[in-house]
């Protein structure tokens, strides 16, 4: 096993451990937008 693969793994490791905070972050902004435009078209149909 070639040093370098090691190091990949971690690097593989530390860009997951960044993308799906991230990921996670983006899905509950838009949750709570569409949540708000609801709650807006809602008030607006009374």
């Amino acid at each position: 096993m070639p040093r370098w693969q090691g190091q990949n793994e971690v690097i593989t490791v530390v860009s997951l451990h960044n993308f799906f905070p991230s990921c996670f972050h983006a899905c509950r902004t838009a949750t709570r937008t569409l949540a708000a435009q609801r709650k807006r078209l809602r008030d607006a149909e009374r």
